[in-house]
């Protein structure tokens, strides 16, 4: 393969883009995958001809982000980003530095940055603004997403979750249909597994790959994928070519793990993190160590709050210089967000930082932590939170002593792991305890796949084990069941409910997730809307009656009304639209919500348009007053 540096490597994928479809971009973090299309030149190329970019994302947390580097460009462009740019997901604002983006739903902006759960919805049904009506422009929200380029990026969080393997069919079948209809796209990862990439290939018309990774980590690559399969490999060791042309990144990557130590400990987090707070020997050789900004990663909120508490009581204690902060998915949106921005501020006036946290921390969390405690959990997920370790220049970064990564493979550790991953995260465990010696620091490599590495373990798991409901759901079901139905609305205008009811009774309410996603509002003293929590309608449906607001035994929806102006608005009542169909308590709201949820939203928003006079938008049930902790968040 011809040496390139990395931008030319970028100019390449732009143009492989173009002309094959889909086009697979593997790398590690550092070659320009989320920005692509997130430079000056290539921005105005893009306004100048008229052309549209969908950057696709799995975490609300990355849009953010994205949306943040894109402003910078634009601003120092000169160009009024409001005038091109554009974000559809469930964050109400986004703002940077008090400049706030627009909401295109309709997805026409110049750059959109949007969730796969929003763009699934709206190829497969409609736009989202117009789910509440009896139809829909379906052929605008298709044709949208069918002339954009669309980036699918950090396609191995979509995938990481191993439960049922549903956003594995829709990307197969997102593959398959938009490849036969010449549409531009391109998948971008840092730690899909091999298996996963052959997958997606297979369905293909006119595929590319592109792979920057070590000679090893290329080899099981190429050994999973079709030999008539187009591929150009980069290889990452220190005598290649490549390399020799982006020596400084190279260097960087291959010497990870110089600075960057890796422990597996057989003690609880808990107990760790509180050798790591007070600076305690960890090992026998391992007294030195770099801590000023620690990171605790669990599995499950309950154990981040738990833990969360007890290393409050150890500092309050014994005055230890951090600062603490607790993160997880059941926090307000708009405190979560506060937290962060805090944190980046604690670190940038030189203050030592402790951050408890779940998975929301694997990702788009853009946060450079010194030592890391993790439970132990898939290996995608592994490599996701190394990935927030000496993230800028490790040589400076661990100036105290190595930085480290901790991973606990105690009990307790594997239980939380088993209860959120299954049973591949057993195995994981057991592969991880076989390639490494308890409490003993070793140079493990978390980036290129040059061995020892953890993508060794990552490659010996043999994934298809854990598919066994591929057998239920085919990818052309997406076509056959989804697609189809569109392209039909749009000629003989079907209703939107129709569709929606398809989906539940083929993919139970969510395309891409094992259970889908509810907005729960959360009032201040004046009973004005203070902050969010997006949950899962599986939480919900376990902690429903104790969390939803009532009044007078039925159940308060977050709306907004609109006739000649919009607002927000609180409405606690029945629902009725048939002697069959009736919501009177939170009992039978979840009970319908727990069957159809897509469509008993839809009736909610339907009913109660027609009772109050004005179009009614649902976002959400409200939570009931003292509930929620502004430090702890939802219970």
């Amino acid at each position: 393969m011809c040496v390139v540096a990395i931008t030319d490597l970028k100019d390449k994928i732009r143009d492989l883009v173009n002309k094959y479809s889909p086009v697979f971009y593997i790398a590690p973090t550092g070659f320009g995958k989320t920005t692509l299309y997130i430079e000056d030149k290539v921005l105005h190329d893009l306004i100048n001809r008229n052309d549209r970019v969908i950057h696709v994302l799995p975490l609300r947390s990355i849009i953010v982000d994205t949306l943040e580097n894109l402003v910078k460009v634009l601003r120092k462009s000169g160009i009024n980003y409001r005038d091109h740019l554009g974000y559809q997901a469930g964050i109400d604002k986004i703002c940077i530095d008090s400049d706030c983006v627009d909401k295109d739903p309709y997805m026409l902006s110049t750059y959109n940055v949007t969730t796969y759960d929003s763009y699934s919805l709206t190829l497969l049904v409609s736009p989202i603004p117009e789910l509440s009506g009896y139809y829909g422009h379906y052929d605008v929200g298709y044709m949208a997403l069918t002339t954009a380029i669309n980036l699918f990026d950090e396609v191995h969080i979509l995938l990481d979750t191993h439960e049922d393997y549903k956003s594995l069919y829709f990307l197969q079948g997102m593959t398959y249909y938009l490849s036969r209809i010449g549409a531009r796209v391109a998948y971008m990862s840092a730690t899909i597994h091999p298996i996963l990439l052959s997958d997606l290939i297979r369905y293909s018309r006119n595929p590319y790959v592109v792979i920057v990774a070590s000679g090893e980590l290329i080899k099981s690559y190429k050994s999973a994928i079709a030999s008539n399969i187009k591929i150009d490999t980069y290889e990452i060791s220190t005598d290649s070519s490549f390399c020799k042309v982006n020596k400084e990144i190279c260097n960087g990557l291959l010497n990870y793990p110089n600075y960057v130590k890796t422990i597996v400990s057989e003690k609880d987090v808990v107990e760790i993190a509180k050798d790591v707070l007070e600076g305690n020997s960890l090992t026998n050789g391992l007294s030195k160590y770099t801590h000023d900004r620690v990171a605790v990663i669990v599995n499950t909120v309950g154990e981040a709050v738990r833990i969360y508490y007890e290393l409050k009581k150890l500092i309050d204690s014994k005055c230890l210089d951090y600062e603490l902060f607790l993160l997880h998915g059941r926090l307000g949106e708009g405190e979560k967000s506060k937290r962060l921005k805090m944190i980046k501020e604690s670190i940038e006036k030189g203050k030592n930082v402790v951050v408890v946290s779940t998975q929301v921390i694997e990702a788009g969390v853009n946060i450079s932590f010194h030592t890391m405690i993790t439970e132990i959990a898939i290996i995608e997920s592994l490599i996701q939170r190394v990935g927030r370790l000496a993230r800028i220049d490790p040589e400076n970064e661990c100036k105290d002593g190595p930085c480290l990564a901790i991973i606990s493979i105690s009990e307790q550790a594997l239980e939380n792991a088993l209860r959120v991953y299954g049973n591949i995260a057993r195995e994981a465990w057991i592969r991880l305890v076989n390639m490494t010696r308890p409490n003993e620091p070793m140079n493990l490599d978390w980036k290129t796949g040059t061995s020892p590495s953890i993508y060794n373990v990552l490659l010996s798991i043999d994934v298809e084990k854990y598919m066994d409901t591929l057998d239920l759901i085919d990818y052309s079901d997406i076509v056959n069941e989804l697609i189809s139905p569109v392209i039909y609305n749009v000629m003989f205008a079907r209703d939107i409910y129709d569709l929606l009811r398809r989906i539940e009774l083929k993919f139970g309410g969510s395309i891409i997730r094992s259970s889908p996603l509810l907005k729960l509002v959360i009032l201040n003293d004046e009973s004005k809307v203070k902050d969010s929590v997006t949950v899962s309608l599986r939480w919900l449906l376990s902690k429903g009656e104790s969390i939803v607001k009532t009044s007078n035994g039925k159940p308060c929806y977050y709306l907004t009304l609109c006739k000649e102006e919009c607002s927000e608005y609180i409405e606690c009542r029945d629902i009725i639209w048939s002697r069959k169909y009736a919501i009177h308590d939170v009992k039978s709201l979840i009970r319908n919500l727990s069957k159809r949820p897509l469509t008993t939203i839809y009736r909610v928003q339907r009913y109660l348009s027609s009772v109050l006079g004005k179009r009614t938008y649902f976002h959400g049930l409200v939570v009931k007053e003292g509930i929620y902790s502004d430090e702890y968040g939802l219970p």
